[in-house]
C-alpha cells in the first residue's frame, strides 16, 4: 500500500538529495552531484549503449530534435520547490531515444517522472504514457537501477528501482519496483515492500517485509524478490547519465551548443550491458 503525500514545506535541495542517498545506500547506487560536466554519477569511460542496429542509427539528429524541443520537456521550475533532473536514454532499446524528466519533491520523498520518445519519423517527441493514481508515488529513478532483466520473448527490459516514502520521521516505506517501457507505455510492477516504524527517536525500527500480494516474508525474500520474479531472464546492468541538479535552472539560458553538449554527455553515459 502506498502512502498519500504529506503536507508541509519541501526540503532544501540538498536535504532531498541526502535522503535519497541514505535510502539507496544499501544498493550501492547513489546520486552524485560532484561532476563538473553537468552529468552526475557517470564516468567518461562508460560503455556505449547496445541499441539494436546501432551502426545504422544516426543519434545526432535525434539529439538535435530533443534540443529543439526543450520547451516540451524542461518542466516549469516555478511550480516545484526542487529541481528537475534529466537523462537521455534508450530504455526499450528500439533505437529511438527518450528524454526523461524527474524530480524528488517534499519531505515524503515523492518522485514525479515524465518521459518523451523520439517518434518513428524523427520529426517530433511523443509523450510516453505513465499512468499513476493521484497521490501514489513513482519509483525513485534519479539513480542507476539495481539490476535490469531482459525478457527476450516479450522483447522487454525491466529496470529494478526502489521507491522510498517517508510519513514523518517515524514511518518509512520502501518499495521494490520493476520499471519498463514498451511501445511508448511505462509500466511499474510492485515486487515487494519494506515498512519500518520507529516507536521513539531512541528506539530501533520495527520492520516488516511483504511480497507483492501483501504476504509477510523475511528480509532475504524481500532482497531476492526481483531475482525470483524474473527468474530465467537475462540479467544486465545499466548506467543512466542523469544531469546535475543545477541544469534545471540553466536550461532556458543555455546556448544550443551548451545544450547539445549536455544531451550528448548524458546519452554517451547511458549503458546497458
Amino acid at each position: 500500500a502506498l502512502m498519500k503525500r504529506e503536507s508541509g514545506s519541501s526540503l532544501h535541495i540538498y536535504g532531498c538529495l541526502f535522503l535519497i542517498v541514505l535510502a539507496l545506500a544499501g544498493c550501492g547506487a547513489a546520486l552524485d552531484t560532484s561532476d563538473t560536466d553537468a552529468v552526475s554519477g557517470n564516468s567518461s569511460n562508460q560503455s556505449a549503449p547496445v541499441s539494436r542496429d546501432s551502426n545504422t542509427i544516426t543519434y545526432g539528429s535525434q539529439l538535435q530534435l530533443i534540443a529543439d524541443n526543450t520547451a516540451v520537456w524542461m518542466g516549469d521550475t516555478e511550480l516545484i520547490a526542487e529541481p528537475f533532473f534529466y537523462a537521455v536514454t534508450d530504455l526499450d532499446q528500439n533505437g529511438r531515444l527518450e528524454i526523461i524528466q524527474s524530480s524528488c519533491q517534499g519531505t515524503g520523498l515523492y518522485t514525479y517522472t515524465k518521459l518523451w520518445e523520439v517518434g518513428t519519423d524523427e520529426t517530433a517527441l511523443a509523450p510516453c504514457q505513465f499512468s499513476m493514481a493521484e497521490g501514489d508515488s513513482q519509483p525513485d529513478i534519479i539513480t542507476n537501477p539495481d539490476m535490469v532483466y531482459f525478457d527476450e520473448a516479450r522483447d522487454c527490459y525491466f529496470y529494478i528501482f526502489r521507491d522510498d516514502i517517508r510519513n514523518g520521521a517515524a514511518e518509512h516505506y520502501q518499495n521494490r519496483v520493476a520499471f519498463s517501457l514498451q511501445d511508448g507505455v511505462v509500466t511499474t510492477t510492485l515486487l515487494g515492500q519494506c515498512h519500518s516504524i520507529y516507536a521513539s527517536p531512541d528506539s530501533d525500527a520495527v520492520t516488516t517485509y511483504t511480497d507483492a500480494d501483501g504476504n509477510i516474508i523475511d528480509e532475504e525474500a524481500y532482497s531476492m524478490a526481483a531475482d525470483k520474479t524474473f527468474s530465467g531472464l537475462t540479467a544486465m546492468e545499466a548506467t543512466i547519465g542523469w544531469t546535475d541538479y543545477v541544469v534545471s535552472t540553466q536550461l532556458a539560458t543555455l546556448t544550443e551548443s551548451e545544450l547539445m553538449g549536455i544531451l550528448e554527455t548524458s546519452w554517451e553515459s547511458f549503458s546497458l550491458l
